[in-house]
């Protein structure tokens, strides 16, 4: 598999209330995840935030918003700065049931999504393997750390798991 010299990556930790994380990275310009991410912050080309809708409809009204901001992501990646389209990634984290009596927002969220963006554009992580490859520290090491959005964070570690994963195929 080819390392791509330009790719970015949305991530998406779908649930009440969701967290975003996105990047344009530059591989020619760095070899780790550590230099990719701490170069796009620098560059001003990572952003986190995080999505919240009450009321009726709200997991349906959230992928709405998450699917307006991949639309644009993906313009601005693919137009605006010449990234190919088999280089931009959406990344999401796959649920996983872990009790009985549970919060099922996660799941109507990504299901949302599946019915406005095609299946094969979405690739899926586990939250175990995210977190377990970006811990606390190395977020913080890598000066993608963000204080007061823990659901931001998560998508943070999804995003940051998936560059890795493309440096190193």
């Amino acid at each position: 598999m080819i390392i791509p010299d330009r790719f970015a990556v949305m991530a998406i930790d779908p649930g009440g209330t969701s967290g975003v994380a996105m990047a344009l990275l530059n591989a020619s310009k760095a070899q780790t995840t550590q230099q990719l991410l701490r170069r796009a912050v620098r560059k001003k080309a990572f952003t986190v935030g995080e999505l919240t809708a009450k009321g009726k409809n709200a997991e349906t009204r959230q992928a709405e918003k998450l699917y307006d901001e991949w639309v644009k992501f993906k313009f601005v990646a693919n137009v605006e700065k010449g990234i190919p389209l088999p280089y931009i990634y959406l990344v999401v984290e796959d649920f996983q049931l872990r009790q009985r009596s549970v919060d099922l927002s996660p799941v109507k969220i990504t299901w949302g999504l599946l019915s406005l963006i095609p299946e094969d554009e979405m690739l899926m992580q586990q939250p175990s393997e995210a977190k377990s490859y970006a811990t606390n520290e190395r977020l913080r090491k890598w000066g993608v750390w963000t204080v007061g959005k823990e659901h931001g964070r998560d998508a943070v570690r999804h995003l940051a798991l998936r560059a890795s994963k493309i440096l190193s195929p």
